[in-house]
Protein backbone atom coordinates (compact mmCIF):
# COMPACT_ATOMS: atom_id res chain seq x y z
CA UNK A 1 0.00 0.00 0.00
CA UNK A 2 0.93 3.56 -0.97
CA UNK A 3 -0.06 6.89 0.28
CA UNK A 4 -0.46 9.18 -2.73
CA UNK A 5 -2.29 11.96 -0.97
CA UNK A 6 -2.93 12.84 2.42
CA UNK A 7 -4.00 15.38 4.68
CA UNK A 8 -4.94 15.96 8.31
CA UNK A 9 -8.66 14.29 7.76
CA UNK A 10 -8.30 11.97 4.60
CA UNK A 11 -5.72 9.91 2.54
CA UNK A 12 -6.15 8.26 -1.05
CA UNK A 13 -4.38 5.18 -0.72
CA UNK A 14 -2.77 2.68 -3.82
CA UNK A 15 -4.07 -0.83 -2.32
CA UNK A 16 -1.93 -3.08 -4.84
CA UNK A 17 0.62 -1.95 -7.36
CA UNK A 18 0.38 -4.57 -9.86
CA UNK A 19 -3.47 -3.87 -10.08
CA UNK A 20 -3.76 -0.31 -9.05
CA UNK A 21 -6.67 0.19 -6.81
CA UNK A 22 -7.32 3.53 -4.80
CA UNK A 23 -9.58 4.29 -1.98
CA UNK A 24 -10.22 7.24 0.53
CA UNK A 25 -9.63 6.54 4.05
CA UNK A 26 -11.03 9.12 6.81
CA UNK A 27 -9.50 9.57 10.07
CA UNK A 28 -11.27 8.16 12.49
CA UNK A 29 -12.07 5.86 9.38
CA UNK A 30 -15.22 4.58 10.72
CA UNK A 31 -18.60 6.21 11.40
CA UNK A 32 -21.75 5.66 13.27
CA UNK A 33 -25.46 6.25 12.88
CA UNK A 34 -28.31 6.85 14.62
CA UNK A 35 -32.11 6.45 14.07
CA UNK A 36 -34.07 7.64 16.84
CA UNK A 37 -37.84 6.33 16.27
CA UNK A 38 -40.90 6.40 18.65
CA UNK A 39 -44.61 5.02 18.33
CA UNK A 40 -47.11 7.30 18.25
CA UNK A 41 -50.05 7.72 20.45
CA UNK A 42 -52.07 9.74 17.70
CA UNK A 43 -51.81 7.66 15.03
CA UNK A 44 -52.78 4.26 16.66
CA UNK A 45 -49.01 3.94 17.72
CA UNK A 46 -47.69 3.79 14.50
CA UNK A 47 -43.68 4.19 14.36
CA UNK A 48 -42.35 7.59 13.45
CA UNK A 49 -38.12 8.37 13.01
CA UNK A 50 -36.34 11.17 13.30
CA UNK A 51 -34.39 12.15 9.90
CA UNK A 52 -32.11 15.24 9.31
CA UNK A 53 -32.75 16.81 6.05
CA UNK A 54 -29.00 17.89 5.68
CA UNK A 55 -27.41 19.67 2.14
CA UNK A 56 -24.90 17.51 0.76
CA UNK A 57 -22.31 19.18 -0.23
CA UNK A 58 -20.90 16.92 -3.66
CA UNK A 59 -24.43 18.70 -5.05
CA UNK A 60 -24.65 21.92 -4.51
CA UNK A 61 -28.01 23.23 -5.16
CA UNK A 62 -29.52 19.78 -4.65
CA UNK A 63 -32.40 19.57 -2.49
CA UNK A 64 -31.78 18.75 1.24
CA UNK A 65 -31.78 14.88 1.80
CA UNK A 66 -32.77 12.77 4.28
CA UNK A 67 -30.29 11.31 6.96
CA UNK A 68 -29.70 9.63 9.84
CA UNK A 69 -27.50 11.38 12.55
CA UNK A 70 -24.07 10.34 12.15
CA UNK A 71 -20.88 11.10 13.59
CA UNK A 72 -17.07 9.57 13.05
CA UNK A 73 -15.46 7.22 15.42
CA UNK A 74 -12.30 9.90 15.90
CA UNK A 75 -12.26 10.13 19.53
CA UNK A 76 -10.15 7.36 21.10
CA UNK A 77 -11.59 8.01 24.45
CA UNK A 78 -14.93 7.05 23.65
CA UNK A 79 -16.81 3.47 22.41
CA UNK A 80 -18.86 3.75 19.60
CA UNK A 81 -22.11 3.61 21.83
CA UNK A 82 -20.82 6.59 23.71
CA UNK A 83 -20.65 8.22 19.94
CA UNK A 84 -23.95 7.48 18.83
CA UNK A 85 -24.91 8.83 22.42
CA UNK A 86 -22.79 12.22 21.92
CA UNK A 87 -24.50 12.90 18.34
CA UNK A 88 -27.81 12.22 19.33
CA UNK A 89 -27.64 15.07 21.77
CA UNK A 90 -25.73 17.41 19.83
CA UNK A 91 -27.72 17.15 15.96
CA UNK A 92 -30.80 16.69 17.86
CA UNK A 93 -30.80 17.65 21.67
CA UNK A 94 -32.13 14.45 23.05
CA UNK A 95 -30.32 11.97 26.09
CA UNK A 96 -29.99 8.87 25.95
CA UNK A 97 -27.40 6.03 27.23
CA UNK A 98 -26.32 2.71 26.54
CA UNK A 99 -29.56 0.77 28.05
CA UNK A 100 -31.94 2.94 25.78
CA UNK A 101 -29.20 2.85 22.54
CA UNK A 102 -29.17 -0.14 20.06
CA UNK A 103 -27.10 -2.08 18.07
CA UNK A 104 -28.88 -2.41 14.65
CA UNK A 105 -26.18 -3.47 12.22
CA UNK A 106 -23.39 -2.55 10.73
CA UNK A 107 -22.59 -1.55 6.77
CA UNK A 108 -19.41 -0.87 4.40
CA UNK A 109 -20.23 2.93 3.16
CA UNK A 110 -18.60 1.68 -0.40
CA UNK A 111 -16.59 0.15 -2.51
CA UNK A 112 -13.66 3.27 -2.77
CA UNK A 113 -13.22 3.53 0.71
CA UNK A 114 -12.51 0.98 4.20
CA UNK A 115 -15.20 2.77 5.94
CA UNK A 116 -17.55 0.84 8.29
CA UNK A 117 -20.90 2.46 9.62
CA UNK A 118 -22.04 1.34 12.92
CA UNK A 119 -26.01 1.84 13.71
CA UNK A 120 -27.71 2.50 16.45
CA UNK A 121 -31.71 2.69 17.52
CA UNK A 122 -33.06 4.70 20.31
CA UNK A 123 -36.83 4.30 21.04
CA UNK A 124 -37.23 8.12 22.24
CA UNK A 125 -41.48 7.24 22.83
CA UNK A 126 -41.44 9.54 25.99
CA UNK A 127 -38.43 11.40 26.02
CA UNK A 128 -37.95 15.13 26.17
CA UNK A 129 -36.18 17.26 23.72
CA UNK A 130 -33.84 19.67 24.67
CA UNK A 131 -32.23 22.22 22.20
CA UNK A 132 -29.59 20.45 20.64
CA UNK A 133 -26.17 22.18 20.95
CA UNK A 134 -24.49 21.34 17.40
CA UNK A 135 -20.95 21.19 16.89
CA UNK A 136 -20.08 24.80 15.57
CA UNK A 137 -19.76 23.23 11.70
CA UNK A 138 -21.07 24.20 8.41
CA UNK A 139 -23.02 22.02 7.03
CA UNK A 140 -24.31 20.67 10.44
CA UNK A 141 -25.78 24.78 11.35
CA UNK A 142 -27.44 23.74 7.22
CA UNK A 143 -29.36 20.89 8.69
CA UNK A 144 -32.97 19.96 10.48
CA UNK A 145 -34.46 17.47 12.13
CA UNK A 146 -37.77 16.37 11.53
CA UNK A 147 -40.31 13.09 12.63
CA UNK A 148 -41.99 11.26 9.64
CA UNK A 149 -43.71 8.06 9.32
CA UNK A 150 -41.77 5.31 9.39
CA UNK A 151 -43.28 4.36 6.11
CA UNK A 152 -42.37 8.15 4.49
CA UNK A 153 -39.28 7.96 5.66
CA UNK A 154 -38.70 4.16 3.74
CA UNK A 155 -39.90 6.45 0.35
CA UNK A 156 -38.17 8.77 -0.22
CA UNK A 157 -34.53 7.86 1.41
CA UNK A 158 -32.07 8.33 -1.07
CA UNK A 159 -28.92 8.51 1.08
CA UNK A 160 -27.52 4.59 1.44
CA UNK A 161 -26.91 5.30 5.26
CA UNK A 162 -30.48 5.78 5.73
CA UNK A 163 -31.75 3.19 3.70
CA UNK A 164 -29.73 1.03 5.82
CA UNK A 165 -30.66 1.69 9.07
CA UNK A 166 -34.56 2.01 8.05
CA UNK A 167 -33.90 -1.78 6.84
CA UNK A 168 -32.16 -2.71 10.13
CA UNK A 169 -34.58 -1.60 12.27
CA UNK A 170 -37.60 -3.10 10.38
CA UNK A 171 -35.69 -5.96 11.04
CA UNK A 172 -35.08 -4.78 14.81
CA UNK A 173 -38.96 -4.45 15.21
CA UNK A 174 -40.20 -7.25 13.27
Amino acid sequence: MKILFSTPRISIINADEVHPYHFAQRLGRDSIAVLPYRYNRSRGGAVEVLVRKQAMPQFPGSPLQLSPITGSLDNPDLNKQDIAIVELWEEAGYKADRSTMISIGSYIVGTQTDEVCYCFAVNLTNSEQYTAPGDGTHYESLASNEWVSFGDAKRNARYSGLICCLSFLELRLG
